[in-house]
């Protein structure tokens, strides 16, 4: 697991949350849907066995809104990255994927997109105005300056907005609802008050270090964290607290055409960082590098003894991530309760700590339709991404779903009507 995402793998992370957002609304980007498009397919092959290539191409295009048109241009790029290896053997072409985990996918793929340079001057807007607003809200007059165009940045907006990644309050403030969802009725007065650069001063200070932990007020205090503080009080960031240490977040919340994550697991993961930033700042017996601790404990599935443990770890352990086990003079065991949902807990710790608060692991990916996929069979299932457009399933249709991904995994012929 590398140690942080780059400047060229955050802009692989906002053209994936265009591309989930768009669906198949037709909109004139090219290789940003292309990219985005690389990146979602990775996250679902991630794992899997050979797959057959055109029973993929069905599955990108009706279940991860990748076109027909670009498929092979899509698998083309995840071939160049050395992410996908696409032979031919017994008369089928087949993909074998070769994906890496956390934050490498995306770093790699930005420093292929750096190499390649074929954003258009729309796309660069588009990923520009994409990542400063999830950082702070802005002025419209502000983002004008992006580009001499002025039409063209108005219409970087009305696409955002169509496609939920972008919104406005009274067609002045441009904000990220990914991120600024709580609370937008204050952004305008948090302008006013603060102004754009402290606001994103404050909020990359908390994506450096997310489970930022503030204490009661002081005259020493520096701007930075009086920022911070307001922004708590007005729920724009997240406290989270253990004894009377509070932990500072960014959060993160769906909208009708985008989920980077689950909230309840997100929630989680924070009670868990939060455990860890105490140890690490608070406690006698300091933590000294939480990303090896989390990678111990998910491999072990314990932590070694400590004192302090049953103060640290008990909001965790309400959550039902852990149990913690007394084991004689004082001292307590801590130990992970294994089931798929809390091992997704604690990766989605990890890439708090490491990952400047973005979500990179499985980000948007629909966990249950994953799954139909890695059985090689779908039953049950219907994709959140596909309720909006009314969709029924009968028996009949689980029928057909089920064949089709019988045919993916397993080369069974695989009959439409």
């Amino acid at each position: 697991m590398s140690r942080g995402i780059t400047k060229e793998g955050i802009r692989i992370v906002r053209a994936q949350d265009i591309q989930r957002g768009i669906g198949n609304i037709s909109v004139p980007y090219d290789f940003l849907i292309k990219i985005g498009s690389a990146a979602t397919l990775s996250l679902y092959i991630r794992g899997l066995g050979f797959l057959n290539y055109q029973l993929l191409k069905d599955f990108a295009f009706q279940y991860l809104d990748i076109p027909y048109p670009i498929f092979d241009d899509v698998i083309r790029i995840l071939e160049e990255i050395e992410f996908v290896e696409v032979i031919e053997k017994d008369g089928q072409k087949l993909v074998n994927p070769k994906i890496p985990y956390f934050e490498d996918l995306y770093n790699k793929m930005g420093e292929y997109a750096k190499i390649e340079d074929k954003f258009d001057e729309r796309e660069k807007v588009t990923l520009a105005i994409a990542d400063k607003v999830s950082y702070t809200p802005y002025h419209i007059d502000k983002l004008l300056s992006i580009s001499d165009d002025k039409n063209l940045v108005n219409w970087v907006i009305d696409i955002g907005k169509k496609i939920s990644y972008i919104d406005t309050i009274k067609d002045e403030i441009v904000f990220s609802p990914i991120y600024f969802m709580e609370n937008p009725s204050v952004l305008n007065e948090l302008i006013q008050r603060v102004g754009e650069e402290e606001i994103e001063r404050a909020i990359n200070a908390i994506r450096q270090y997310e489970g930022f932990p503030i204490g009661p007020t002081s005259n020493g205090e520096t701007t930075i964290t009086k920022t911070i503080r307001y922004l708590t009080s007005k729920k724009i960031l997240q406290p989270y607290t253990i004894e009377d240490k509070v932990f500072i977040f960014t959060p993160i919340f769906p909208t009708e055409k985008l989920q980077i994550v689950d909230r309840k697991y997100y929630e989680k993961a924070i009670a868990l960082v939060s455990a860890i930033r105490y140890g690490e700042n608070f406690a006698d017996w300091k933590i000294r590098d939480p990303a090896a601790l989390l990678r111990s404990f998910k491999m072990k599935g314990f932590l070694r003894p400590n004192p302090y443990a049953n103060l640290q770890y008990s909001r965790p352990e309400l959550t039902g991530i852990i149990y913690i086990k007394p084991v004689g003079n004082g001292f307590y065991e801590t130990h992970l309760i294994e089931n798929p949902d809390n091992i997704r807990i604690i990766e989605i710790a990890q890439q708090l700590i490491s990952s400047h608060g973005e979500i990179v692991q499985d980000r948007h990916v629909d966990m249950r339709l994953k799954m139909g996929l890695s059985k090689g069979r779908f039953k049950d299932i219907l994709p959140s991404y596909k309720e909006v457009e009314k969709e029924s399933v009968d028996s009949s249709s689980d029928k057909k779903l089920e064949s089709f991904f019988e045919s993916l995994m397993f080369g069974v012929p695989y009959e439409q009507e």
